[in-house]
């Protein structure tokens, strides 16, 4: 009869007419979003691949890419160590199965995964060089625009002027070259865009 009577009800509740028994608020929830599910968002705003080749600006450029998606998805921080694990590959990820190896638990964070990959992909001896091109950077043969872009790529990594904005303007304004720098070294600019715009208005005037 127990089963008869199963049976019963379960072609009524399919039909229709005896209401399905309602689940717990806890177990309607939705369930929480997955890795993967963040692996496949990552991959719909197009996040690329890192290969562990030896160049700091492709590595820094992947790791910004890496951050900025994190925000648009809004990724949890349980799940971004492992997330950008995925998007490692060839060297990178031989070198990542390396660490994970050797030091386990200790990498389980996003925050480690950084440590590490700035440790291997930014070494302080070719951070020094950078600083050391930087500091010499000078306009030479190009024009503003070409000496602006070339600036901000070295700055970015060698962190110069990051709390003091006058020391930044100052360093692009001597690297000018001479004929511009001469005609704004007058001026007050307390921005390094302000400075860029107004070099590149000289460097036109002067081409003209």
């Amino acid at each position: 009869m127990y089963f008869e009577q199963l049976s019963q009800n379960s072609y009524l509740q399919r039909q229709g007419i005896v209401e399905q028994p309602r689940q717990p608020e806890n177990q309607r929830a939705s369930s929480p979003q997955s890795l993967r599910s963040f692996v496949l968002m990552m991959k719909e705003l197009g996040t690329t691949h890192f290969k562990g080749e030896p160049n700091m600006f492709e590595a820094d450029a992947w790791l910004r890419n890496i951050e900025k998606n994190f925000k648009v998805t809004e990724c949890p921080e349980e799940f971004k160590k492992d997330t950008a694990v995925h998007y490692l590959v060839e060297d990178a990820e031989f070198w990542w199965n390396d660490i994970a190896r050797q030091y386990g638990n200790d990498v389980q964070s996003w925050e480690a995964f950084q440590n590490y990959f700035e440790r291997k992909y930014f070494p302080a001896e070719a951070r020094d060089q950078l600083k050391r091109e930087f500091m010499e950077l000078e306009q030479g043969e190009k024009n503003v625009w070409e000496y602006e872009a070339e600036f901000t790529r070295l700055r970015q990594l060698v962190f110069y002027g990051q709390n003091d904005e006058e020391a930044v303007v100052q360093k692009f304004l001597r690297g000018l070259d001479p004929e511009i720098a001469s005609r704004l070294v007058a001026g007050t600019f307390t921005r390094l865009f302000e400075l860029y715009e107004k070099a590149v208005k000289v460097e036109a005037a002067l081409l003209a």
